[in-house]
């Protein structure tokens, strides 16, 4: 869980507009801003256990992404609840 942690924080640190990593009951994923073309800025979220990780290589979410698919069978990662909001922010397992 450690080493996830550490990805995702030096993913966000990298990717500011990356924020909002959960991970719990077999899902990973991170959410992301952006600005429309209206100027408006809009919140999405991509799944790193579906693919999601590939739409958008300007995020290197791959990183993250395989150590999770490597790792996951054999250490079940994914089913032990982690969110972190921001870089820097604190990390919740418990909600």
């Amino acid at each position: 869980m450690d080493e996830i942690e550490h990805r995702v924080r030096e993913l966000m640190r990298r990717h500011p507009e990356l924020s909002d990593f959960v991970m719990a009951m077999g899902i990973a994923g991170i959410g992301f801003e952006y600005v429309d073309d209206e100027g408006n800025i809009q919140t999405d979220s991509l799944s790193l256990n579906h693919g999601d990780d590939k739409k958008f290589p300007e995020y290197e979410l791959s990183y993250l992404a395989d150590f999770i698919a490597e790792w996951d069978e054999y250490l079940h990662l994914t089913g032990s609840p982690m969110r972190i909001h921001t870089a820097d922010s604190p990390i919740i397992t418990d909600w």
